[in-house]
């Protein structure tokens, strides 16, 4: 039985993302596929809509408008490194995201657009906020989530465990 790609399933996918001029922004490898969780804010809401209700062996082409929002010119903040948790800080580089708690609890997306001596420059804007991109692929396999992807909010695989 064919499933449909829906809130709560993971869906498969090999897909490229182009610039207006037709350039490779992102995408997968040879061989290998992105699993995501359908409905849980693993894609920007744009790139979701896309794939809402595709079924296995389907196609995708859409360009879209400001994919991953509208480009608000938000100033990055300077960040004390040796605040950032060990974990981000080992790793650090510009354009990486990471998730940050705000003092009510929430959860925000930063990304790091610099880094000088003992400042991390954050934004809360993704990098291609305010680009239409060309978000192009196939949906290669649809499967139930797992309880604890569900759980997670995430996909844990190809396979659902966790790697």
């Amino acid at each position: 039985m064919t499933k449909i790609l829906e809130q709560g399933r993971v869906g498969l996918l090999s897909y490229a993302l182009f610039d207006e001029e037709g350039a490779i922004l992102d995408g997968t490898t040879q061989g290998r596929l992105f699993p995501y969780l359908h409905g849980h804010d693993n894609l920007p809401a744009a790139l979701e809509a896309v794939l809402e209700g595709k079924v296995e062996g389907d196609d995708f082409d859409e360009t879209i408008a400001n994919a991953f929002g509208e480009k608000k010119g938000l100033d990055p903040q300077p960040v004390r490194r040796n605040e950032l948790p060990k974990r981000i800080r080992d790793g650090l580089k510009v354009g990486m995201p990471f998730a940050a708690p705000a003092s009510d609890g929430t959860v925000h997306q930063l990304w790091v657009t610099a880094i000088k001596g003992a400042s991390v420059f954050v934004t809360t804007e993704h990098p291609m906020a305010g680009k239409t991109i060309r978000f192009a692929g196939r949906v290669s396999h649809v499967r139930e989530a797992t309880p604890d992807e569900l759980a997670d909010g995430r996909a844990h695989g190809a396979d659902g465990r966790r790697h």
